[in-house]
């Protein structure tokens, strides 16, 4: 409909390449302001948007008027070679609640849409999320390997390449990150930080309690290497959005138990750019009591993706 209206490409153009549309002028036929329906009147809105991410897709509005002229006697006239249907019988919920998801049903949506027709929704194929992902917003990165910043993005998300996204860990992200994930230029912010983020070896990401501990605990073994006074440590994601946790294990001496720990580092997180700065203030404070040890951090798997001597991959201990 925006193109029709506007007569702008690619319908009124001969290169149907190009998919942008760079006109903001709005032609609006005067038949419209006689249309008495809320609900084709919002629908007309809203395929004639200039912001991309509330107009609704062709498919979503055709459907709209599908199932709501089901019960009505839709009356079809033509004005300009543009076809209107009045006389819908209810509103058009439908194309209404395209435009009414709220920050915290984003999440939730994109998870549906990844997992239809599948067995179980415990889990889908990464290639299909990113899919649905990447249809809901622009994005500033490539589906590519050789892209960091999507490799950044998979390994926060603790997912390997060609496996499956767990549910959870989906919910999790898209919990503490829902107010970004409201529009393009909020949803490239957010990309941004987590290729910082990533960065930053010790930031585990969203891996949850059980694959922390077996990280830490496959140090352990170094005592018997002669590895001591050596601290390894690892920050996280947890549940509750802006609740970190910080896991650690103390390699003091042969003959003595290491020690396991965790702590909860609670960070505001309504603003981004402070976050890593304070997660190292703690880290400085924690590490400030034992001088004397050497302090190393549990890698994220993010040091493979950012190394050029070998390529773009994965590590060994990513996961």
């Amino acid at each position: 409909m925006w193109e029709i209206l506007n007569k702008k490409e690619p319908i009124y153009s001969e290169n149907f390449v190009k998919a942008q549309l760079y006109s903001k002028e709005i032609h609006k036929p005067e038949w419209v302001n006689d249309i008495k329906i809320e609900g084709y009147k919002r629908l007309y809105d809203v395929c004639t948007t200039f912001d991309k991410q509330e107009r609704v897709r062709m498919l979503t509005s055709t459907t709209a008027l599908d199932e709501e002229t089901q019960t009505g006697v839709p009356f079809i006239s033509m004005e300009g070679g543009i076809v209107s249907i009045i006389g819908i019988a209810k509103e058009l919920k439908l194309a209404q609640k395209a435009l009414q998801l709220m920050p915290s049903e984003v999440g939730a949506y994109i998870w549906a849409k990844a997992t239809e027709n599948e067995q179980t929704t415990e889990s889908t194929p990464w290639e299909k999320f990113y899919d649905q992902f990447q249809s809901k917003f622009s994005v500033v990165m490539r589906k590519d390997d050789k892209d960091k910043k999507y490799q950044c993005f998979r390994l926060i998300l603790n997912t390997r390449a060609s496996s499956s996204i767990n549910k959870k860990i989906w919910e999790n992200f898209s919990n503490w990150f829902k107010e970004y994930l409201t529009s393009d230029d909020k949803v490239n912010v957010l990309i941004d930080w987590i290729f910082e983020s990533s960065q930053q070896y010790w930031f585990n990401g969203f891996i949850d309690d059980h694959r922390a501990s077996d990280k830490l605990e496959s140090k352990k073994l170094l005592i018997l290497q002669k590895v001591t006074h050596t601290i390894f440590y690892l920050i996280r994601c947890t549940a509750d959005p802006g609740v970190f946790a910080m896991h650690y294990i103390i390699l003091e001496k042969q003959g003595v138990e290491p020690v396991i720990g965790k702590e909860e580092i609670r960070i505001n997180i309504q603003q981004l750019d402070p976050i890593i700065p304070e997660l190292e203030k703690y880290i400085r404070t924690f590490t400030s009591k034992y001088k004397k040890y050497e302090i190393r951090e549990l890698e994220n798997g993010a040091r493979s993706i950012f190394e050029e001597i070998e390529g773009i991959g994965y590590g060994k201990d990513d996961f």
